[in-house]
């Protein structure tokens, strides 16, 4: 049973220190409870955060109750819960920590790529809402810029207050679903599907090639997936998988079947059981999935500072055309 308790959640990169914290530690020899009692008593991070562990220790909790108390995703606490239970614990974290190193560098390349034009953006929805209030008005001619000035900056923000409305309402009503009927549809999306496919196959190889590689038979692997506490859509795919195997599908046929997932990965699994090395094989068929996915990103970002820039060049040259044609059209009338 969980631990209740506040989160305390540590940013992306506090996250990525515990974690090299306790690879180095499990390297070292220290068991698990040695482990959160060293880094409870060293106070390497903030007063909050160790006094959850100590709570959590105290009361006989778990790593992945630590992690998930930690604000780590349920994607990464999920592992966690796997490898503790049937699995290799340090090969597990060392492939978190080298996921959450390549999010922290992705997240920081789209911050340099996105921040300057969107203070630009911002800049110039200011100046238009100054010209709109003060300058526009005093000017006894109007033309179609002119108009475009006045009403754009308050349709940017109807637009953007819209947006955030139907964000948290479709957040809310997604976790009301089945993760894989979702995932399902979601796939179907021309340009973002190909990117979930890949993240999500990645991340399901990896689960089986990690469990899979201690000698874990396909009914032990469905049965783990069935119990994870922190992860919904581990669990989802376990129960899936156990009632299609109740039907008397393939484990490889199951896979097949859920459309999130590439359809190489069925035949791998369907292969790799005849030359008993599966394992390995889906280790790197999930690092390459993995690369696929970062190789999308960045070709999406090469994509959005262009397109941003386009977006604030047309509105310069509206604001241009706002304060210049009616000084040619006074100029038209005097002549």
């Amino acid at each position: 049973m969980p631990v209740r308790l506040k989160k305390n959640t540590l940013n992306a990169k506090e996250q990525q220190r515990f974690l090299m914290l306790v690879i180095a530690l499990l390297e070292s020899g220290f068991s698990l409870r040695h482990i959160l009692q060293f880094l409870e008593l060293t106070q390497f991070f903030k007063f909050k955060v160790m006094t959850n562990i100590e709570t959590i220790i105290s009361e006989g909790g778990s790593l992945p109750e630590v992690f998930n108390i930690l604000g780590f995703k349920s994607r990464y606490t999920a592992q966690i819960e796997l490898s503790t239970t049937h699995g290799d614990l340090l090969r597990c974290l060392k492939s978190i920590e080298t996921s959450l190193r390549y999010q922290f560098q992705h997240r920081r390349k789209l911050l340099q790529v996105a921040s300057y034009p969107i203070i630009l953006i911002c800049f110039l929805i200011f100046l238009m809402l100054g010209l709109g209030n003060y300058l526009l008005p005093q000017l006894d001619t109007k033309n179609w810029a002119t108009d475009l000035i006045i009403t754009l900056p308050n349709l940017l923000i109807l637009c953007t207050a819209i947006s955030i409305s139907l964000g948290l309402i479709i957040t809310y009503w997604l976790k009301q679903k089945n993760p894989i009927t979702i995932l399902d549809a979601v796939t179907c999306l021309p340009i973002v599907g190909q990117l979930i496919r890949n993240y999500y196959t990645a991340f399901f190889a990896k689960e089986l090639s990690l469990l899979m590689a201690t000698g874990v038979d396909m009914l032990t692997i469905t049965a783990l997936l069935k119990g994870v506490t922190f992860g919904n859509f581990l669990c989802s795919v376990g129960q899936f998988i156990d009632n299609q195997l109740l039907l008397g599908k393939n484990f490889h046929e199951t896979i097949r079947m859920l459309k999130f997932l590439n359809p190489e990965l069925s035949l791998i699994i369907q292969t790799g059981e005849l030359r008993d090395n599966l394992a390995k094989e889906l280790e790197l068929y999930s690092d390459e999935c993995e690369k696929n996915f970062f190789y999308q990103i960045n070709q999406m970002l090469q994509l959005i500072q262009p397109l941003i820039f386009l977006i604030v060049g047309i509105v310069i040259l509206c604001i241009y055309a706002a304060m210049l044609l009616p000084i040619y059209q006074n100029m038209e009338d005097m002549i």
